[in-house]
């Protein structure tokens, strides 16, 4: 560790001339030791949550997954109760493929503070609890973390747990910290700045009309191939979380702005924006970011290949850290990083993913359309320092077994936990098979990445394609866990088909928001019997086992659109009608009552 220490003392002293003071974070801030740490996410043993939730309300929160509403709960860990605490559902198209296969193994928000502002646990104000879906090592979470923080990343905790829900076993979680006030005060100091979670799909929102800037395209995967785009079949654009400068007006970046984890203002919103115009610029970009952080963060980032996060097609799952006009990433969600290509990354083989280009470490996407990671990598010192701590990194964690010993440790340690879980449907064979593709895929990798700082593989998309000869031949690679997000949402052999997702769904959603699901020829094809457009594209997707359901869940969602329509335009008819009423009635009778009371005076 000491020699870790010295050796990226003497990389940052090196490059003094490139980086300010402000560049590393830890000059700037004094981190606190919260007692939560040594708890929850003392990484030696499995803990135990127990969640206490009334039955009915359970049933209540499956019934309505998708709005993700936090209901009042006691929770046990480790033995102490803590009462009031708020779980909600959490997670995008995870939270969809639990909704579609009906499984009560939801990953969920456990709120300390939801009920009571001033509680906490040791400190604690939100841990997530993960429910490794798209997992099944049941660890690479835990090991991206730990490889982010071997680096000096300000990184959320992780650990494992058993939970339980009203004393039953739900099965195997990861924990980990949530990016909120306490994560910022154990990283940053009391004293911390802004955390942003920049956002763009938000497919529980879009399906319950929350929110509306999006629209499932169930075409892409009824026309899919070798993979799928999920940026195509969510039908959102990438453009305010890919941190791309799109002029001063603030109402331009409410990606970033609605998911702010602290309150906000002006002056906070310009400085975010100042920023992001600097980085999409050609000059400067080293003034107002965590350059060094950034770089070590980007290093990793290059090795573990995730692709659901900034540095894929998906733009997100990344915490935005600003302090000061200074920005630096926080990582957050790898379980689809180390060979689980669970979203689909296209067309592109294992051989292609795993030599990806250092200079260019971005999946499905282009250094123009990640302005953060171009600001970084075109200016030769950075490059050179990128370089340097990739060397750092694979010495440090990958070639001192450091990797090896880690998850060794934790197979051990979960193994027992894995063959006795009774949801998540993976036995021994299949966790071990994720288990051991987890290791191969870090060996390949780094035999890569070796080549590429020697320079015997080139390290841009151009140069290997000319050398292709080059690159490490990973064509045997095998992941249990790879495949498209058609696969994710409807496995193979599960039974579950198109008509499923849609009839599952259905009744959760808001027809109103949701009815872009369907095109218009769709729509019409499903109403009048033809099997044309997305209808034909379905069915001969091959995951349509039932065609009239899947008909009969369309057409009940067109219904219940239209009732909806209708009930919103005859509410405010109603209310006009009844004023009307009301107005004329009232105008009427005040004169007739005046006339006859001065009648009977006259009469007096």
């Amino acid at each position: 560790m000491a020699l870790a220490v010295c050796y990226s003392v003497g990389l940052i002293l090196a490059h003094s001339s490139m980086l300010s003071h402000a560049d590393n974070i830890s000059d700037s801030v004094e981190m606190s030791h919260l007692e939560y740490a040594d708890k929850i996410f003392d990484g030696s043993v499995v803990h135990t949550i127990n969640i206490e939730l009334p039955e009915s309300k359970w049933e209540d929160l499956k019934a309505h997954a998708l709005y993700k509403e936090c209901y009042d709960s006691t929770v046990t860990i480790d033995g102490e109760s803590y009462y009031h605490v708020g779980i909600r559902t959490k997670g995008n198209v995870t939270l969809i493929q639990n909704v579609v296969r009906a499984w009560d193994r939801y990953s969920l928000v456990v709120d300390f503070s939801a009920f009571n502002e001033s509680q906490r646990y040791y400190g604690l104000d939100k841990l997530a609890l993960n429910n490794c879906i798209c997992d099944s090592s049941f660890m690479r979470d835990y090991l991206s973390y730990d490889m982010m923080r071997s680096m000096g990343i300000p990184t959320p905790l992780c650990s494992f747990t058993a939970v339980y829900l009203n004393g039953e076993y739900l099965g195997l979680y990861s924990a980990v910290e949530s990016m909120s006030e306490s994560f910022c005060i154990r990283n940053f100091g009391y004293d911390y700045g802004n955390l942003y979670k920049p956002e763009q799909m938000d497919i529980a929102g879009m399906l319950t009309g929350s929110e509306r800037d999006c629209a499932l395209r169930l075409s892409v995967l009824a026309d899919e191939k070798d993979g799928v785009n999920a940026f195509d079949f969510l039908g959102v654009t990438d453009t305010t979380v890919a941190l791309q400068y799109q002029g001063e007006n603030f109402d331009l970046y409410s990606d970033i702005w609605d998911n702010a984890v602290f309150k906000i203002g002006r002056s906070d919103k310009q400085r975010l924006v100042d920023a992001i115009r600097t980085i999409n610029s050609d000059d400067n970009a080293d003034d107002v970011l965590y350059t060094d952080e950034l770089l070590r963060y980007l290093a990793v980032s290059s090795f573990v290949l995730n692709d659901d996060c900034y540095f894929s097609y998906a733009g997100h799952n990344y915490g935005l850290y600003e302090k000061d006009g200074l920005l630096l990433m926080i990582p957050w969600d790898y379980d689809h990083s180390l060979g689980c290509m669970g979203a689909a990354s296209g067309s592109a083989s294992w051989t292609e993913l795993l030599n990806l280009p250092i200079d260019e470490p971005l999946i499905g996407t282009t250094m123009e359309e990640r302005p953060l990671v171009n600001a970084l990598l075109r200016d030769e010192s950075c490059l050179e320092l990128y370089h340097q701590y990739l060397d750092e990194f694979l010495r440090s964690y990958v070639e001192s077994g450091r990797l090896q010993e880690k998850a060794k440790q934790i197979h051990d340690l979960i193994l027992p936990y894995v063959i006795t879980d009774p949801t998540s449907g993976v036995d021994e064979a299949r966790f071990e098979a994720a288990y051991a593709s987890n290791l191969e895929f870090c060996r390949l990798r780094t035999q890569s990445l070796r080549g590429q700082l020697a320079g015997k593989i080139p390290a841009t998309a151009e140069g290997q394609e000319a050398y292709p000869e080059t690159l490490v031949d990973c064509s045997h690679f095998v992941s249990p866990d790879s495949g498209s997000l058609t696969e994710l949402l409807l496995p193979e052999g599960s039974g579950l088909g198109f008509e499923d997702l849609i009839g599952r769904l259905e009744p959760q959603v808001n027809p109103v928001a949701t009815v872009a699901i369907m095109p218009i020829d769709s729509i019409l094809s499903a109403l009048d019997g033809s099997s044309n457009g997305l209808m034909e594209k379905l069915v001969t997707s091959g995951k349509v086992h039932d065609e009239e359901a899947l008909r009969s869940g369309i057409k009940r969602l067109i219904v219940h659109t239209g009732l909806q329509i209708m009930s919103l335009l005859l509410a405010p008819i109603v209310l006009i009608l009844a004023l009307i009423f009301v107005f004329r009635y009232g105008r009427n009778r005040y004169p007739s009552a005046k006339r006859r009371k001065r009648g009977r005076s006259h009469a007096v």
